[in-house]
């Protein structure tokens, strides 16, 4: 219902041009807004300081936007207000200190992730991650979520004195690589769903198990399996802001 309502405002100030409609297309962005800086909250930025750059590249969106592109509203003003919060993390990275151990377990994990993809010839999930590092799931996902938070590693940079850099690991270009931020902006959409649903889509995507396996491990029947399982993708793809 946001998304139409989005929408129709968005169209409308694409029609007239008014300050009127620009205000109420802007009212109407403040929850996109406040999810975007919820989602990238506890990365060394104020909350609030992330809704007012979402808000502002909102605001961008909306003067440059035309429903004849055949883009959603929502789609394209969550783009620039995501990329422009990511700016703003970056920009400001150099406010947050972490551990050196938290910088050596990131270039651990770019190394086994690249020498994976390379292998799989696709992105690896995190139990293979998890699975090729030694390490248990939740270590492997604390370690992802941490790249926004953390300052920026040289690509120079070695885990010990014999081991190869960051770029000599990085091995020839892979359209795959450029799936990874996607990947963890999707952990996050995820995270919002209920215990049930993840465990639901855990067992599906994670562990790879059909739909009849799911079941039986839920306790449920199949057609609740593939009825749950539809209408949680259908809600990620549309709340999804990439």
């Amino acid at each position: 219902m946001n998304g139409t309502i989005l929408q129709q405002k968005a169209n409308a100030y694409y029609q007239t041009r008014s300050r009127e409609a620009l205000e109420a297309a802007a009212e109407a962005c403040l929850p996109l807004c406040a999810a975007i800086a919820r989602r990238f909250s506890g990365r060394g930025a104020d909350e609030e300081d992330l809704k007012q750059v979402a808000a502002m590249a909102c605001m961008k969106a909306l003067s440059t936007y035309s429903p004849e592109h055949g883009a959603l509203f929502s789609t394209y003003a969550a783009q620039s207000a995501a990329g422009a919060v990511r700016n703003h993390l970056r920009d400001h990275g150099g406010l947050v200190r972490t551990p050196r151990s938290l910088y050596e377990q990131y270039a651990l994990l770019t190394r086994a992730r690249s020498q994976l993809t390379q292998s799989l010839h696709r992105e690896p999930t995190v139990s293979e991650l998890s699975e090729k590092l030694g390490w248990d799931r939740q270590k492997t996902i604390d370690t992802l979520l941490s790249r926004d938070a953390r300052e920026t590693v040289s690509f120079d940079h070695q885990t010990d004195d014999d081991a190869p850099s960051l770029l000599d690991t990085l091995g020839s270009a892979d359209k795959n690589l450029s799936a990874f931020e996607q990947n963890e902006d999707l952990r996050s959409v995820l995270s919002s769903l209920s215990e049930h649903e993840q465990n639901l889509l855990k067992l599906r995507y994670f562990d790879n198990l059909s739909q009849r396996a799911v079941a039986q491990h839920l306790g449920i029947t199949q057609m609740q399996v593939s009825r749950i399982e539809r209408r949680v993708l259908s809600s990620l793809k549309e709340r999804l802001v990439l």
